[in-house]
């Protein structure tokens, strides 16, 4: 594509939110047929292609070269590349929405196995049993070249990226409510990386667009569309979560659930899911048997894993207090004092034997003087 039509690509994509939004966009690109034909329209002509007055009247108005070439900087500094809608590397999922964006962002590639995806989608402030699950059961599925998708959020999304990078081969696409070149949150910088070298990260919004809380329900739409069904681990009944749920409704995809237990508050909304329908997940056959019918058995899948904590515990090869508090703790979570009762530990050689084991990878720390076990990091 000339250096003129992406230009003008980037053009529209910087009008988005001055009144030429997706719909709008493919609207005009349709009928005019190249972006750089948009931009040597007239006011008229772009009304009758479809554009209201406000959209027609930023598009013939448009000047900002220097927002542009800035964008352009931005891309080549961070690696990543511009893909349009009618690129035949853009997503055929993606480009089936009526509101598909007219170009996507990617640091990293989209490739033809890429079709076959779930999204993974949960709260931003898990249980460790909600932790454990995901990652062990995104390995497994990314085993069968299923690519993950989500969204980089702390929490489920993270470690539905993680469960895939810790399998070889294993891809992964995060959607960004951003920039491309604006990670969010900044300490998944290092996840974005390999992410990208393993997948992509994407983002329909122009560079340097900061993470506003509108832009996340347009963000998981595309969650939903890259994917063939969506897996829902720990969320409330309202929340974030459940607009994408949403999408995948409308967009005819299934939905799976992982039940957690009856009485915690962030697995509500999966429970009131698998009650209206969403199939339940127990193992990652759950998932497979439904998006790969024609390949997969439930007899050929290892049993699902069961972590030897005691074996883990002596893995770790600590002695004298270390050792102590690690025997200690346990998969749920503890309060602190309950660790100190039971290795008889003062409060502060306590607390300084726990930060050196958060630091090693050995314990997680969770708000409420809560620690815990991170068989996740075995």
């Amino acid at each position: 594509m000339a250096d003129k039509e992406i230009r003008a690509r980037l053009a529209l994509s910087y009008l988005d939110g001055k009144g030429v939004g997706p719909v709008t966009a493919r609207k005009l690109l349709s009928f005019f047929g190249s972006a750089s034909a948009v931009f040597e329209a007239k006011v008229g002509a772009l009304q009758e292609a479809g554009a209201n007055a406000k959209a027609a009247g930023a598009v013939a108005g448009f000047h900002e070269t220097k927002k542009i070439d800035d964008a352009l900087a931005a891309l080549e500094k961070v690696g990543a590349h511009v893909l349009c809608v009618d690129d035949e590397a853009y997503p055929a999922s993606l480009r089936r929405l009526n509101d598909a964006p007219p170009v996507l962002y990617v640091h990293g590639e989209i490739t033809p196995a890429d079709s076959l995806a779930l999204a993974v989608i949960g709260t931003r402030k898990p249980t460790p049993y909600g932790l454990r699950v995901t990652r062990d059961l995104c390995r497994k599925i990314a085993e069968c070249n299923v690519t993950i998708v989500s969204g980089l959020a702390r929490g489920i999304d993270a470690e539905g990226h993680s469960g895939a990078l810790d399998t070889p081969g294993g891809r992964t696409i995060a959607v960004l409510g951003s920039g491309v070149d604006v990670i969010y949150p900044k300490e998944h910088a290092g996840l974005a990386g390999r992410v990208s070298r393993n997948g992509a990260v994407i983002s329909e919004f122009f560079p340097g667009t900061p993470p506003t809380p509108n832009n996340f329900p347009r963000r998981n739409r595309l969650i939903a569309g890259l994917a063939c069904g969506v897996m829902v681990v720990e969320a409330a009944e309202k929340s974030g979560t459940m607009i994408t749920v949403e999408d995948a409704h409308r967009q005819g995809k299934p939905v799976f659930g992982v039940p957690g237990p009856i009485d915690s508050p962030v697995s509500m909304g999966v429970h009131r899911l698998i009650r209206d329908g969403a199939v339940p997940v127990f193992e990652a056959a759950d998932v497979l048997e439904n998006l790969l019918p024609e390949f997969v058995r439930r007899e050929e899948l290892p049993p699902p894993a069961r972590l030897d904590v005691e074996g883990y515990k002596r893995s770790l090869g600590l002695t004298g207090d270390a050792q102590l508090v690690v025997e200690a703790l346990t998969l749920e979570p503890q309060h602190v004092d309950e660790v100190a009762r039971a290795t008889g530990l003062s409060a502060q050689r306590l607390l300084t034997i726990l930060l050196e084991l958060e630091l090693r990878g050995a314990v997680n720390a969770l708000p409420g003087k809560l620690y815990v076990l991170n068989a996740v990091a075995r």
